[in-house]
């Protein structure tokens, strides 16, 4: 056999006939032998695949005339169910050393496997996340990470279903975890509700074992301390979650107060008790007019109505809403607690003013909170705190550091006996001050004076 014969005549099987198996006889262990030689020693081209492994002598006793394949293909697996793809790589449920996970596989011109990896093997080492983060089993040479598979829903797709309630209790757990995650000097990067997993039975769940069931996944994108990256540290995590939460509470409420009137008020709340749902919903014209329909509208409600419109950035319809309920209603004697709402509704209006008309109708609000509500309860200063920045606003430097001076010094007292407000605790728009936060908003503004004088 020369070298232009042909490889196919040695590898292709032989075509079964009755003339053939019976004139062709089987040929020898040493003829197939000296064939086999020959053909493994003759040259190919560097495109040419070949198509026989080296045959041992050993092989040649099989009972068929052709050498066999020495690595057979195995038996097909069933394929790994796709959960989803992104940015990073696939998601796929699959099995690791027996147990049901979730294979994360990145593609190797992908930057967020080892950010994956590296966050995993961190979070691995903190007992506080058991639970809170999926379970990291391990990973392999082509770039897929192995996880515990969370059997839940995610926010995205479970939040239309649970209360508000539920909901504020989700986010408390989520910030309790985030908190653990920043201390461990990783931050996520990219929090959304596609990331938070609810496990099933989280409806039922007792509330002091609630952190176990609201889970954060997906660390493609995780940053680390000092520099964190393009992850944005610990201030975006906390930010992305708050917008989050706070749209899935407002959904839930909103929610509940369609529920309320399409039911003709068969729950029996009362309109406090409707108040604290309205102010934190997504209000539109038919919420509105039902509310406004009701007999005895009391303030409390009107100002929940505006509340939501204004938060929504609808300042016009909060207006609106607050000048219908003036008409509807007639002057009357009022308690404390409903003398609070009117007076907010007054500051509602004022915010929802133009600029030059705040700036002379605040200082007559400001003097009632204080005479009526206190020098520091919450409204109070945030009214002396939003009259300073309209001072600003309207380049009278000078008298909005004076405001800002004088506010400061009214809260250092109260920072240091760590309470102060109003004692008004039950109300429904009633919030607790923090000296803290406001003094830290106060020395910015005071920073940003300073700096104007100097431009």
């Amino acid at each position: 056999m020369d070298s232009s014969t042909p490889l196919k005549d040695l590898s292709t099987p032989l075509k079964d006939s009755p003339a053939s198996s019976k004139t062709s006889p089987t040929p020898s262990k040493d003829t197939l032998e000296n064939s086999l030689k020959v053909a493994h020693s003759t040259p190919r081209k560097p495109n040419q695949q070949a198509l026989l492994e080296k045959v041992e002598v050993a092989d040649l006793d099989a009972p068929t005339h052709l050498p066999r394949l020495r690595h057979l293909p195995s038996e097909p697996s069933q394929p790994p169910k796709v959960l989803g793809k992104g940015i990073a790589g696939t998601v796929s449920k699959a099995t690791y050393k027996g147990m049901s996970c979730v294979a994360k596989s990145f593609m190797w011109t992908s930057p967020y496997f080892v950010a994956e990896q590296h966050a995993y093997r961190i979070l691995q080492g903190c007992k506080d996340l058991t639970g809170r983060v999926p379970a990291y089993y391990g990973s392999d040479n082509v770039r897929t990470i192995y996880v515990e598979f969370v059997y839940g829903r995610t926010l995205k797709d479970a939040s239309s279903s649970l209360s508000a309630e539920l909901l504020r209790q989700c986010k408390e757990a989520m910030e309790r975890t985030i908190k653990i995650l920043h201390d461990s000097n990783i931050a996520h990067g990219d929090i959304h509700d596609g990331n938070i997993m609810l496990r099933d039975g989280i409806e039922k769940c007792d509330a002091e074992l609630i952190d176990k069931y609201v889970v954060l996944i997906d660390f493609s994108h995780a940053g680390f301390k000092p520099e964190y990256g393009e992850s944005g540290g610990p201030e975006r995590d906390l930010y992305d979650l708050s917008n989050i939460f706070s749209f899935a509470i407002k959904s839930a409420n909103t929610r509940a107060v369609s529920e309320f009137f399409h039911r003709h008020r068969a729950h029996g709340l009362s309109q406090e008790e409707l108040a604290r749902i309205v102010k934190d919903c997504l209000v539109n014209q038919h919420i509105q007019e039902e509310i406004l329909s009701l007999p005895h509208l009391q303030p409390v409600l009107a100002l929940a109505l505006a509340h939501a419109w204004i938060e929504g950035g609808w300042n016009k319809n909060g207006l609106d809403a607050l000048e219908r309920y003036e008409r509807l209603t007639a002057k009357s004697t009022t308690t404390e607690h409903d003398r609070r709402s009117l007076l907010l509704i007054q500051s509602a209006k004022a915010r929802c003013s133009p600029l030059t008309d705040r700036l002379s109708t605040l200082p007559d609000i400001i003097h009632q909170f204080s005479s009526e509500l206190g020098p520091i309860d919450t409204c109070t200063v945030r009214l002396r705190y939003s009259y300073a920045c309209c001072l600003r606003l309207m380049g009278k430097i000078d008298a909005a550091a004076s405001v800002f001076g004088s506010l400061h010094q009214l809260l250092l007292p109260v920072r240091v006996a760590n309470g102060g407000g109003s004692t008004l605790e039950s109300h429904v728009f009633y919030e607790a001050l923090n000296p803290d936060y406001w003094i830290h908003l106060i020395k910015s503004e005071l920073k940003r004076l300073q700096r104007s004088k100097r431009i």
